[in-house]
């Protein structure tokens, strides 16, 4: 009943908001079938140590923070169709270039325009969402969209290494023609009469970081983000690492274990527990997720074989189904009409726990063992968690106040 709920709600939603989920669905499955095996590949047939990876992944991550943020503006001003294509045409190309380039630094600035592609794609989708759903199935429609983009996390991994194993390029190439292909449907079959929202004044650089200085509220949200985001974000990237080392020949069967578990997790968690979260304050979601993720980093931990590790992954990801979706919601709820779009691109700047993700994980991982670099991240959870409890209504009013006054 749970399931058939939102499918009730999905047919319900508008026809571009319906296609933008399915298409992020397809984009998922090609990145899962792709990019999480990215950190194999450089560390068994680029030969680069953990910490070189780290920082190999990382940097490319930090630079695409900053043009999520703008996306997100630029989508306000220029329309929100093309960006997407602008963006989808950039990943598309950038897994070309994964697959043909014979050299670290093709292979880095390959790397570097994916991140920047799917930069731009994530904050301009949320916000699509935000301006064309309804309030009263808002909370569910972002819910959908992670159960769907889950759904190609649970088919993404095992789809790719059926077809091409861990160590054959052609997997890259693989996933840029799924891109192309969600780029030529938004190319011919939408319009951007469409993808446009309401007609609201475009926001200004110099409004984008008026509200980033002043707005108390979402400062805070983006630092417990970024805390938390070191945590769950790049999960692969460690995880894969920490296979390698325990037994290199598995690694990527393993790997593909830890997704599909987080996947399937998320896909029937979800549905299950919406109705409930639903009645709690999104913050308080935010941070009980945060508690789950220290303890999934323990399970981690103290696992002994892969039942354990699956065990750790469930708890793990249910912490994930707490945080992500709600982030997206008290984002909507904060953000005034005319700046959807740049609210949702300062979002994106959470993405910098991407970079210090693989960064501090790897780097802990080559220095002092698995077991310290899970430990780490577990406080790391706690820390963001607590962010998150800070927050008092006093402070989202006074933010109300200052965004009145931009």
């Amino acid at each position: 009943m749970k399931f058939l709920g939102l499918v009730k709600d999905f047919i319900g939603i508008p026809k571009i908001v319906k296609s933008l989920m399915l298409s992020s669905l397809a984009l998922t499955v090609a990145r899962a079938m792709s990019i999480p095996f990215f950190a194999i590949y450089l560390s068994l047939e680029a030969g680069l140590e953990p910490s070189d990876i780290g920082l190999f992944i990382g940097s490319a991550i930090f630079i695409s923070t900053a043009t999520g943020a703008i996306g997100g503006m630029l989508s306000d001003t220029f329309g929100k169709r093309a960006m997407l294509l602008i963006s989808l045409l950039s990943c598309s190309l950038s897994l070309c270039g994964l697959y043909f380039s014979n050299s670290l630094l093709l292979l880095y600035l390959s790397n570097l325009f994916f991140n920047i592609g799917y930069s731009i794609f994530s904050p301009v989708s949320k916000s699509i969402i935000s301006e064309k759903v309804d309030d009263s199935i808002k909370v569910r429609a972002f819910s959908i969209n992670y159960i769907l983009i889950n759904v190609g996390w649970a088919v993404g991994p095992l789809l790719g290494v059926w077809l091409t194993g861990e160590s054959n390029k052609s997997i890259f190439l693989a996933a840029s023609l799924i891109f192309f292909l969600v780029f030529l449907y938004y190319l011919i079959f939408v319009s951007s009469e469409e993808n446009k929202g309401e007609n609201v004044e475009p926001p200004s650089i110099y409004n984008i970081f008026y509200v980033l200085s002043r707005d108390k509220y979402l400062l805070l949200f983006i630092v417990g983000g970024i805390v938390l985001s070191t945590v769950y974000s790049q999960f692969t990237v460690y995880l894969s690492q920490y296979f390698i080392i325990s037994d290199h020949v598995t690694s990527a069967k393993y790997l593909s274990y830890m997704l599909t578990t987080n996947a399937l997790c998320i896909i029937f968690v979800q549905p299950l527990i919406i109705g409930y979260t639903e009645r709690i304050s999104p913050n308080v979601n935010i941070f009980i997720g945060g508690c789950l993720l220290a303890l999934g980093q323990i399970g981690f931990f103290l696992s002994g074989d892969i039942t354990h590790l699956i065990i750790a992954m469930v708890v793990f990801s249910v912490g994930e189904i707490l945080i992500i979706p709600n982030q997206s919601v008290v984002i909507d709820r904060i953000a005034p009409n005319e700046m959807k779009g740049a609210y949702f691109g300062a979002q994106n700047l959470q993405t910098l726990g991407y970079f210090l993700c693989p960064w501090i994980s790897l780097l802990t991982l080559e220095r002092y063992g698995s077991n310290a670099m899970f430990l780490t991240l577990s406080g790391l959870s706690v820390v963001g968690a607590l962010l998150f409890a800070v927050k008092r209504r006093e402070d989202f009013k006074l933010s109300l106040k200052v965004k009145q006054n931009v």
